[in-house]
């Protein structure tokens, strides 16, 4: 191809793809981020910014043209050049979409325990945002190709005139620059590609301790709280006694995205009767919490807490699991109990890792929508998070028949998936919001869930179950919907009330109660486990978290945290809520009592309490996950001290076998089983590893491994003949920028 059709080429890729980013960022300013309402005169001063919003746009382009440039000189790959436009702008529409959604770009931190994401989960919310602008940059994306695909057919003879281009890219490239990074636009002015670099540069979030100052000392500010409830304690021995010392069936719903805010706005603190009539019943005649607090606003994170008591992972994620959890876990406790234990889960579990925990949580049948062959039918779901609530309450209905007939009691956990974005109601469910809105969904999702609670409780009062069951209802965190904070909609951005606040209704229908209890004490949802197991008279005092129906209470601080960049930790003290970026920044300080909003920042006139909050918080993120991987089998992961933990690059080696997925160390194995070298790296590991295995007699055989970055265990087998030579072998790992792990074997 001639120079000038290849520079045509080149020119049509920029001019292409600059366009179709246009007509995005436009798009989106307008349609998302100019506030309602505004007069036409101050939508066109902000018409003015939008050059600003071009630098990391124009940088991108010239990249995208230089790569086109090199394909098109030769013959056959220059036809890779609309391949590459059309996979570009896929991503480009995506990312439109994914922003109007969340106000971010598709970036990998979103997703914080993102090696387990399947994108075909987030088909329904992505397909229910599509609008007007979508299929406007759709023409442009298009309309590039049809452009680009006859530049290649019919190449052009004469040089384009693209100089004038190229002076007002330059121009507008210069202005972008003072807002190549500004917080202004909320990543409006980010390309997704750089987004998603700067993610993946940025490293973990505890690679920022390093850097920062020792922690100062930290001072009892204030004397901690101690809540005496009589009544509350009371309530475990009462109904034993009326149950002759009989433990309960214990049925746990988790409602997916539903937290205090979204649910308790009732007049009287408690669930809405318009949207929840049955939890606003079923409440009437329990105990209601309304301030546990989520540990982060992610459903695996907040389960992970439910299940071990209030353990928690703050720098890990799903291939921290594939160790088994050696602590005690929710179903397991009651398994040992005598109970039969079982977890129903409408929403799919193949996200962030809910499967890898929910796996190894102790019960005896564990039913998740993706591993049904339902899945495939459209008719059996919501949308595609999961399955309709009716769905799964019929699995649940049969296997409690099942049980009943055994006498056996059980323990029963519901997840539903219909709060979940892009929140889902059947067409034909009498839903009591008409609008279209997310808000007017989301709340019709709560009423179809709060209703499969109503249905649950149903049969349980036609099989003769319900007087012998304790109810547990609670949500895994918030939702928002930009009312309270400006941009923080979803859960994933923020930490303020509405994204980790929850609740935890609690019903026993052996109580006796003249009216509804509604203790003002604080917890976490990692108190609901050694709650129910002191309910059941069989407290465990290993767990992190406390019983919170206990006579005295004591009020400790509750902390939470979201690693969804920008990272922040951030916790709640009786009436102060604390939050700070974990890289560095502003702090937020905020007296609820008075603020409930979290309007008013107090940090800068409380800086003892802000500082020492700090400290609270750091030494809580450092030591919670010390305590989690503790108890994780055969792990070593983050042993390595903080220092060396900020290099990249292989850092541990061990010699062993694995089976089912799970990895034994051994210094000795017999000849005749192959043995597996596992090694532990760091985030920006080298593409390819390889691994030289030396027999006593000096043989040596290859195995190599290319290592994904997103990687933090690899696992390669011996690749020579069994039988292996009897003696100590030497397998030692040499990477193009690190080498000297060494390990040695005996084979006998």
């Amino acid at each position: 191809m001639s120079p000038n059709a290849r520079t045509a080429i080149a020119f049509a890729v920029a001019l292409s793809h600059w366009a179709l980013m246009l007509t995005v960022q436009t798009g989106s300013f307008f349609a998302y981020l100019v506030p309602a309402g505004s007069q036409p005169l101050d939508a066109l001063k902000h018409l003015g910014t939008i050059p600003f919003l071009q630098a990391q746009t124009l940088a991108v382009t010239v990249a995208l043209a230089l790569v086109a440039w090199g394909l098109a000189g030769h013959r056959r790959a220059r036809w890779l050049v609309p391949l590459l436009y059309v996979v570009v702008a896929q991503l480009v529409l995506v990312d439109l979409v994914f922003y109007k959604i969340s106000f971010d770009h598709l970036r990998p931190s979103f997703f914080e325990l993102g090696s387990n994401w399947n994108p075909g989960v987030g088909v329904s919310s992505l397909s229910r945002n599509t609008d007007g602008l979508f299929f406007l940059a759709l023409t442009v994306a298009l309309a590039g190709e049809v452009w680009l695909l006859r530049l290649l057919w019919r190449p052009p003879l004469a040089v384009p005139r693209w100089q004038n281009w190229g002076w007002a890219a330059g121009i507008l490239f210069l202005a972008g620059i003072p807002a190549f990074a500004s917080p202004r636009y909320f990543h409006l002015n980010e390309h997704l590609f750089i987004a998603a670099a700067r993610d993946w540069a940025a490293g973990n979030a505890a690679d920022s301790l390093g850097h920062r100052p020792p922690p100062p000392v930290m001072t009892a500010l204030d004397a901690p709280a101690i809540d005496r409830n009589s009544q509350l304690a009371a309530l475990a021995d009462a109904a034993a006694k009326r149950r002759n010392g009989r433990r309960p069936n214990v049925v746990l719903v988790v409602m997916e995205s539903v937290g205090a805010l979204n649910l308790l706005t009732a007049a009287d603190g408690g669930p809405s009767h318009l949207y929840a009539p049955n939890l606003a019943r079923l409440a009437r005649r329990g105990v209601l919490f309304d301030s546990l607090y989520a540990p982060a606003p992610s459903t695996a994170r907040s389960h992970t807490a439910i299940h071990t008591g209030g353990r928690i992972l703050t720098q890990g994620g799903p291939r921290e699991l594939d160790h088994h959890y050696q602590g005690p876990m929710l179903g397991r406790s009651l398994r040992q109990l005598g109970y039969a234990t079982a977890a129903f889960s409408s929403q799919r579990t193949d996200v962030e890792g809910m499967d890898a925990l929910l796996d190894q949580g102790g019960y005896d049948h564990f039913q998740t929508i993706e591993r049904d062959a339902a899945h495939l039918n459209p008719a059996n779901l919501i949308h595609s998070w999961g399955a309709r609530e009716e769905y799964t309450l019929g699995l649940m209905e049969k296997w409690v028949e099942e049980k009943r007939a055994t006498g056996q009691p059980f323990y029963l956990e519901y997840i539903n998936a219909a709060s979940h974005h892009p929140y889902g109601a059947p067409a034909d469910y009498p839903a009591p919001f008409a609008g279209k809105d997310d808000r007017s969904q989301y709340l019709n999702a709560i009423h179809y869930t709060d209703n499969a609670i109503g249905q649950l409780v149903a049969m349980l009062i036609n099989k003769g179950l319900w007087q012998d069951t304790l109810l547990i209802v609670t949500g895994d965190h918030g939702e928002a919907f930009g009312d309270r904070h400006q941009l923080n909609v979803l859960h994933k951005n923020f930490i303020y009330e509405e994204n980790v606040r929850s609740f935890l209704l609690c019903l026993d229908p052996r109580w006796v109660l003249t009216e509804p209890l509604r203790p003002a004490r604080i917890g976490a949802n990692g108190d609901i486990m050694p709650t129910l197991l002191a309910y059941l008279l069989a407290p465990d005092p290993t767990l992190a978290g406390q019983n919170l129906f206990a006579e005295t209470y004591e009020s400790r601080p509750v902390h939470f945290f979201k690693n969804a960049r920008p990272e922040q930790w951030g916790l709640r003290d009786g009436k102060w809520k604390y939050i700070a970026a974990i890289r560095g920044g502003q702090d937020e300080l905020y007296d609820l009592t008075v603020d409930p909003g979290e309007q008013h920042n107090q940090a800068l006139t409380d800086p003892e309490r802000a500082a020492n909050y700090a400290a609270q918080c750091e030494a809580w993120y450092l030591r919670a996950d010390a305590e989690f991987t503790a108890r994780l089998a055969n792990y070593r992961g983050r042993q390595l001290g903080l220092a060396e933990s900020l290099k990249p690059g292989p850092k541990m080696q061990a010699l062993g076998q694995r089976k089912d997925g799970r990895f034994t160390e051994s210094a000795r194995l017999p000849r005749d089983q192959r043995p597996v070298v596992w090694t532990r790296w760091t985030a920006g590991t080298s593409p390819t590893a390889r691994w030289q295995w030396r027999a006593p007699s000096g043989a040596e055989w290859t195995s190599q491994l290319a290592i994904n970055a997103e990687w933090v265990d690899t696992y390669s087998s011996y690749p020579g003949p069994l039988p292996m030579e009897r003696g100590t072998w030497t397998v030692s790992l040499a990477t193009p920028t690190q080498s000297g792990l060494v390990t040695r074997l005996a084979v006998d």
